[in-house]
């Protein structure tokens, strides 16, 4: 409570830096050095991308074995069926049919020029289906990451991304054909893809990514649409509110929508972020956001830096999905990944693939859970499930789908309201070689169920149990009859030929079979005989000890995963040679051991992966006394550095009032131990306090603090008055934007901004016998217009609980000191031809075509282009040489901007006498030609006078505007010219006067 009071204060006062001290720096080193069983995110290129460039084909390489589970209902040489998490591809009637898609190719290669919805369709429940399809639905349309469903009225729909044209809708109506609607480009959202649809009757709700461009705020981001006539008509692309607030980008397919009734439910996770779901009971018109799983920092940049902290938590590797109970209960099921970044890391955020599983979460649950069946089993029975995560062999590649070993759930619903979950997961043991550096293992697919809403699981029951085959995507029905319906990819090679960045794929092309299989629900039960699976430990730090501090676990950072307990990590205990009475350096090794329910157990040694031998850690001597600050006070470390520092307040609260009779709450102290701050082993405080309130009187309250080795800090003691009233008013000390101290009823400057806010500079406020009082203050007085010049007087007020009062004030002076900005329009160097004219005076003066003019504009007075005086340095275009031209112009205000300069060379070869030839031409200072012309009114209303004296011959008129262009031409003698611009827009425009003598320029304002 006191820690957050204190930064409540310094986040008013913008840190007091006087307050700030540095103390010592952190000398011990609380954790060893280890190789941690980590990785980072491999950026495999996100496909679905529809650039159309086409790479040499590679024959597709036909497989002479097949899944001997379920039936193939078709195939596709493109085996990328999703990025991350997978759509809902597989639907089924209340009759019994059930409607089969995937994304089709046949063309053998990426750029999959035929790529579109591959359809099939069962009229009996799965058991029988036609023959495989040969083309897409979609006709001559490109598209691909089918979403299907059946609306009320029977039209069956498949909505998918195009090439550039965003999303599209593919229906057919009973005894119809498929028809194409590409809603993307109808309503505007041409850069869509990636969609996700859920269907309930006639709504159809879809959310849609990006390749480039905004959704929601941010990059890559979502945008909703719905139709709720069975898509007839289309609303959007419309924003999800807040979705900045939790992502900085938005990963390809690492999000699912589900509906039910009015009720619609869009989940999204991804690697490194939050966990949300939006929820919405009215069909869509309104959201509630909800985070099933936070992190400490979720906007956390994509390429993090040393300084950026991600505190270790178990997120979604993008393989989120949701389904709504027929409570209208949101439940949410992601690929669990468990990710971190500390300060002195840099690059990451960073992951340990051998922490994996399925995470479920519902709306009665306060966070996400480990589901148990879902951790790996350990197949080959050598000990462990965990892999060799080594860049070369025996390493093994773990990013092939994704990022998780498990992953890929979709999830079903029976009529009883029994939950299902199908997913993918790598198989301990099965390995498949496809070239000497890296090993892979294949996948099956698994379905567990839960019949009490998600508290227990059953299963898993290996669906395709296919050794040397790798089979994944699994997407099954929405709809759970007297079957789970389960739609998947086979072949016989791991990973995809679509994506093979950093060696994670395949380099072959195959032929994909897209199979199903209709999975009876009493099948799925618990697995007998049960493999017989140690936990896996996971950690990220080997910590050091210091004397008479016992290690704790948090320490280590760890945990444990169990099949099928889940996480064990509660029943961790830790083991080796460690004591802690007695300091020795790298003297000690350290174990984690963890045991399941089945006493199986598993015991983490910390083994040098460079020498083989185990990890020696320190145990370090404490002959260090605790450092006490009364409070208000805080002690921290400046992370880059290690530097601590002493943030403080006690100088205010070393002597403190107290009215005889109530009660004295004392303040306490705050403390820096290393054995406590750094190793967890807290500091015992003693606090000697005489002070009784009945008695008028002085007492020092002492304070002392001693560690678990028996240093006793120095004693502090702050000095309490019990009084018999409080007469004394409380002080408030205004501060400036560095943090010092500022005078009551000084002058405040500050710069007068167009479009800005006054900002407080900060103030604390405390009392005798109230304390801080910062948060009671009242301001009231003048409110700054930052945008006007002027003085403003701001008050301060306060009282304390005894109606003591203080006030102080602060007067803000909004000025003009910014000066005006001169810009030449073209190069600072110009070279002339000899005798082409130009006019360096004029805003708009161009040099072959090319601008040489200049333009000024002030924060206050805009743009003051017209009152720039322009010297132009003797110029004559008939006459080689060099001159310097200048430009300067001041504010309303007296402000002067920095001078400009052009230099001009007049090229050599001029031929001609220059004694007098310029004449007239040499610039408007020279001839002072500006004093012999006169442009009125100025404001004008539309009717412009110029007058002329004391020149001979014509002169040529000319008004150009702002741009340039020339919109009125006269010529005239010695007197007044009249013109009439009234036809013309308010603003400002350039009357050019063009004599024997020269040419002047002079601005003028039209107003409407």
């Amino acid at each position: 409570m006191f820690r957050t009071l204190l930064l409540a204060v310094l986040a008013v006062l913008c840190l007091n830096l006087q307050a700030q001290t540095k103390v010592g720096s952190t000398g011990k080193v609380a954790s060893k050095t280890a190789t941690l069983k980590s990785a980072t995110l491999h950026q495999n290129d996100i496909t679905g991308n529809e650039v159309d460039q086409h790479p040499a084909v590679m024959a597709p390489v036909s497989s002479n074995a097949r899944s001997t589970v379920g039936t193939q209902i078709g195939n596709s040489t493109y085996d990328l069926q999703t990025n991350y998490g997978v759509c809902r591809r597989v639907y089924v009637e209340s009759n019994g049919t059930v409607h089969g898609t995937w994304t089709r190719s046949t063309s053998g290669d990426v750029a999959a020029a035929d790529r579109g919805t591959g359809y099939n369709v069962s009229t009996d429940n799965g058991t029988t289906w036609g023959p495989a399809p040969t083309a897409r639905i979609e006709g001559s349309l490109r598209t691909g990451w089918p979403n299907v469903g059946v609306t009320a009225s029977g039209r069956i729909f498949s909505i998918t991304h195009t090439a550039a044209q965003g999303m599209n809708f593919c229906y057919k109506d009973p005894g119809g054909s498929w028809t194409n609607r590409i809603v993307g480009e109808e309503l505007g959202d041409i850069n869509g893809v990636w969609p996700r649809v859920g269907v309930d009757g006639n709504s159809i709700h879809a959310v849609i990514s990006r390749q480039t461009g905004n959704g929601s705020n941010i990059a890559g981001g979502l945008l909703y649409f719905r139709s709720l006539d069975g898509g007839d008509t289309w609303e959007g692309p419309l924003d999800l509110p807040e979705l900045d607030q939790s992502y900085v980008t938005l990963s390809a397919d690492s999000y699912f929508v589900d509906v039910k009734g009015s009720t619609v439910a869009i989940a999204i996770g991804q690697y490194s972020s939050p966990v949300v779901v939006y929820k919405s009971t009215d069909n869509g018109d309104t959201w509630t956001k909800i985070i099933a799983q936070n992190t400490s920092n979720p906007l956390i940049p994509d390429t993090p830096v040393i300084g950026d902290v991600l505190e270790e938590v178990a997120v979604s590797g993008g393989g989120t999905t949701t389904l709504i109970d027929n409570n209208g209960k949101i439940h949410i099921w992601f690929d669990r990944v468990f990710a971190y970044k500390d300060a002195d890391q840099d690059g990451g955020p960073f992951y340990l693939p051998n922490s994996t599983c399925i995470m479920y979460w519902n709306e009665d649950m306060a966070a996400p859970v480990v589901i148990g069946q879902t951790v790996r089993q350990d197949y080959d029975q050598d000990g462990t499930t965990s892999v060799d995560l080594s860049d070369t062999a025996p390493g093994v590649a773990v990013q092939s789908y994704g990022v998780s070993m498990v992953g890929q759930p979709s999830p079903g619903i029976d009529d009883a309201g029994n939950l299902y979950l199908s997913y993918s997961a790598m198989v301990d043991g099965a390995f498949e070689v496809p070239d000497p550096n890296y090993r892979r293992q294949y996948r099956d697919i698994y379905l567990i169920k839960s019949t009490d809403g998600g508290m227990t699981w059953q299963g898993p029951y290996n669906v395709t149990n296919s050794p040397g085959e790798e089979d994944v995507f699994a997407s099954i029905a929405r709809r759970v009859n007297d079957k789970v319906h389960v739609v998947w990819q086979n072949d016989l090679l791991t990973g995809t030929f679509v994506q093979n960045a950093n060696n994670q794929g395949q380099a072959t092309v195959s032929d994909n079979g897209i199979f199903y299989v209709g999975v009876p629900v009493g099948d799925i039960v618990d697995p007998s005989p049960e493999v017989n699976t140690s936990p896996e430990i996971h950690y990220l730090s080997i910590p050091n000890a210091i004397k008479n501090c016992d290690l704790n676990l948090g320490r280590f950072r760890a945990h444990a995963l169990d099949y099928p307990d889940g996480d064990v990590t509660g029943g961790m205990t830790i083991g080796g040679t460690i004591d802690e009475s007695v300091p020795a350096t790298d003297a000690y090794t350290l174990e984690l051991i963890a045991t399941d329910s089945d006493s199986n157990q598993q015991v983490e040694q910390f083994i040098d992966t460079t020498t083989g031998s185990p990890v020696l850690v320190t145990v370090f001597d404490d002959v260090d006394a605790p450092l006490v600050e009364g409070n208000p006070a805080e002690f921290y470390v400046d992370d880059a550095t290690g530097d601590l520092f002493l943030n403080s307040f006690f100088a205010l609260f070393d002597t403190i009032d107290v009215v005889q009779g109530s009660t004295y709450n004392d303040l306490g102290v705050a403390t820096w131990d290393d054995s406590d701050n750094i190793f967890g082993c807290a500091v015992t405080v003693v606090t000697d306090n005489p002070v009784n309130t009945a008695t008028l009187g002085s007492y020092t309250v002492q304070y002392t603090a001693s560690d678990v080795s028996g240093n006793v800090s120095e004693p502090v003691t702050r000095l309490v008055n019990v009084i018999g009233a409080d007469l004394n008013a409380p002080t408030i000390v205004l501060y400036d934007d560095q943090g010092n101290e500022f005078p009551d009823g000084g002058t405040y400057n500050v710069q007068v901004e167009i479009g800005g806010t006054w900002v407080e500079p900060g103030f604390i406020a405390f009392d005798n016998v109230d304390g801080f009082l910062t948060e009671n203050v009242v301001i009231g007085g003048d409110a700054v217009d930052i945008e006007t010049i002027g003085d403003y007087t701001i008050t301060y007020t306060v009282s304390d609980g005894a109606g003591n009062e203080t006030t102080v004030t602060r007067v803000v002076s909004v000025q003009d000191s910014q000066a005006p900005v001169i810009t030449l329009t073209g190069p600072p160097t110009v070279t002339v031809p000899c005798s082409t004219d130009v006019n360096f005076t004029l805003p708009t003066a161009t040099l072959s075509g090319a601008p040489v003019g200049f333009t000024a504009f002030d924060n206050v007075d805009g743009n003051i282009t017209g009152s720039v005086t322009v010297n132009t340095g003797g110029f004559c275009q008939y006459c080689s040489g060099t001159y310097t031209i200048t430009y300067n112009v001041s504010d309303a205000a007296g402000n002067a901007a920095v001078q400009r300069t052009r230099t001009v060379i007049v090229l050599a070869g001029c031929n001609v006498d220059c004694d007098g030839v310029c004449d007239g031409l040499v610039g408007i200072e020279d001839r002072n030609l500006n004093a012999n012309v006169a442009v009125f009114p100025n404001p004008s209303k539309g009717t412009v006078n110029v007058t002329i004296t004391n020149v001979p011959g014509m002169a040529d008129v000319r008004v150009y505007n702002t741009t340039g262009q020339l919109i009125n031409f006269e010529q005239t003698a010695t007197g007044t010219l009249s013109l009439n611009l009234s036809q013309y827009a308010a603003g400002m425009y350039f009357v050019e006067v063009t004599t024997q003598q020269g040419t002047v320029t002079k601005s003028v304002v039209i107003e409407k």
